[in-house]
């Protein structure tokens, strides 16, 4: 599920701080009291309070707390609690970012796109059928080793993925490159380009989606709608019904 802008610039605006990244990276891989992220990273604790407070309000860990085993106070743990991936691609034609909850991704598949759901089921079965193998060996070292095999292949895949995602980009640069010359050779006015810029990049014909996208009332859409048509310039003017 991609959230919606107001979350996206939540989530950048809370890592762009180097010190929260860091700690995320920490409680990745296993829960961590303030005390202990304050030794490695060699931070004040009171600091490091100020950073995973933030973290939590914004949901990216969680807290809760342990008994200790030296008979003291209960302490606080951190671990980190959200599944999202985040992009971003600039390019001098190209700017999109980008965030996806990744934790209900069968939940928010559409009812038209079960054939998808199935291909991309059969697809990564491989990995499932391996892991629940694993589940199965006894010995704790061998089904480590088990485990270790399955992510290195995952590894390599999605590897594999982001450098047909960056040849992909590429490409896409340079056929956007030509297609806004056209559009600045079509148009001398500003918001008839970004008419044609939307239009270049979106499937989404609904007028309201436009509107929103562009921060222009429907009206001002369709008077522009209008202006392109007359000039035929309205690039899948056959698209639209107005």
């Amino acid at each position: 599920m991609f959230m919606n802008t107001t979350e996206l610039d939540s989530i950048f605006s809370v890592l762009e701080n180097p010190i929260r990244r860091k700690i995320l990276a920490k409680l990745a891989k296993e829960q961590h009291y303030p005390l202990q992220l304050s030794k490695e990273l060699n931070i004040s604790q009171q600091a490091i309070m100020k950073h995973l407070k933030v973290l939590e309000d914004n949901e990216l860990v969680q807290s809760f707390e342990e008994k200790s085993t030296l008979g003291g106070p209960p302490r606080k743990s951190y671990v980190a609690s959200k599944h999202i991936s985040l992009r971003i691609d600039i390019g001098p034609n190209t700017f999109s970012s980008e965030v996806y909850d990744y934790s209900n991704i069968d939940k928010e598949r559409e009812p038209d796109k079960v054939g998808d759901k199935d291909k991309i089921d059969d697809e990564f079965k491989k990995y499932i059928d391996d892991f629940n193998k694993c589940q199965s060996i006894e010995d704790p070292k061998n089904r480590l080793a088990e485990y270790s095999k399955i992510i290195q292949k995952l590894n390599k895949e999605l590897n594999e993925i982001k450098v047909k995602s960056a040849k992909l980009l590429n490409i896409r640069e340079v056929v956007t490159h030509e297609s806004n010359k056209l559009i600045n050779d079509l148009s001398r006015e500003y918001e008839e380009r970004r008419i044609l810029y939307y239009l270049l990049n979106n499937e989404d014909r609904e007028l309201s989606s436009i509107a929103d996208a562009l921060d222009l009332r429907e009206k001002v859409i369709m008077d522009l709608f209008n202006r392109l048509m007359k000039r035929h310039l309205l690039i899948f003017e056959e698209e639209f019904l107005f």
